[in-house]
């Protein structure tokens, strides 16, 4: 409102005019934010509107309504985990309003992993990915053509190579990037039955040089079953000796002297001959093969005491 004020004298008028602001008796104050739903270490504006949009006051920002963060129309943070409660106080010099809003910030909690992490891709083994920390979240793995499925948290990879996988995790609202290596190596036979031997003659002769023959390997602890047995030439058994793996102490192998023949059968010495033997051999299954049973056989020459 403006004021004029008139003092007449004897030959002129004199005036003076005076602004007197009126400031609204109400005020009415509220707070909207740019999103109800932001991820951690994103950004949130707030807005404070004033009714009536006139007047003129003054607004401060808190966090918890102790310390003031900001002043004017706007203030833009950075959102933390949890709720981001921010409250606006406006004064106009005759009445106080404040308001408040809240923005609750996501996180993403994610953990990877590869079961195994290394690999033998000539036995065709593979891995299980897995992402864990989000139950509705999509997914986009790269080196999709080594997957079983490029959009699910928990595919099977077989890769040729050593290959680091990477996945786009997202909720929705956050989005984080994880990777994770699968190593391929070229591993030795699983159950090298190559790799065991038996002498072609013997002569138990009791001189302590040749007396026994024996099944020999560096490798009785690969195979879950070893069945060693000798024949005469009529198909009669002379000799077997079988190992069992055993499931309380899977460690525990045979020793050197397990399978040998010392050329006696009942107790009696036996005359000089060829005989044959027969070897079974159990190699156990993994997770990408089953059981697998091999037969070697041979013959083995009892020479003259």
């Amino acid at each position: 409102h403006t004021y004029i004020a008139l003092i007449p004298g004897a030959d002129c008028v004199e005036g003076d005019t005076v602004m007197v602001k009126v400031l609204p008796d109400t005020l009415s104050l509220s707070i909207t934010a740019s999103d109800s739903v932001v991820c951690a270490g994103d950004m949130i504006t707030f807005t404070a509107q004033l009714e009536p949009d006139w007047t003129m006051a003054q607004i401060t920002w808190y966090d918890d309504l102790f310390g003031p963060v900001g002043t004017g129309d706007n203030l833009s943070v950075t959102a933390f985990a949890g709720p981001n409660t921010y409250f606006a106080v406006a004064d106009n010099g005759c009445v106080v309003d404040t308001a408040e809003a809240t923005v609750e910030g996501k996180e993403l909690e994610l953990a990877i992993s590869a079961d195994p992490g290394t690999i033998c891709a000539d036995r065709g083994e593979v891995s299980q990915l897995l992402v864990t920390g989000c139950e509705n979240c999509t997914y986009s793995w790269d080196n999709a053509g080594t997957l079983s499925d490029p959009n699910i948290p928990n595919p099977i990879a077989s890769p040729n190579v050593t290959t680091t996988y990477s996945v786009v995790v997202t909720d929705g609202v956050c989005l984080d990037t994880l990777s994770i290596p699968v190593v391929v190596e070229d591993c030795p036979e699983l159950c090298p039955i190559d790799e065991f031997f038996v002498a072609t003659a013997f002569t138990p002769n009791g001189d302590n040089v040749n007396d026994a023959v024996c099944l020999r390997s560096e490798h009785f602890d690969k195979f879950s079953e070893i069945e060693f047995m000798i024949y005469n030439r009529w198909g009669e058994e002379m000799f077997r000796k079988s190992y069992k793996v055993d499931s309380t102490d899977p460690t525990k192998i045979p020793d050197a002297d397990f399978f040998c023949w010392d050329g006696t059968h009942g107790g009696k010495q036996l005359p000089p001959d060829v005989y044959g033997y027969y070897l079974r051999l159990v190699c156990p299954p993994t997770s990408v093969s089953d059981e697998e049973v091999s037969e070697v056989k041979g013959n083995i020459t009892l020479l003259q005491r």
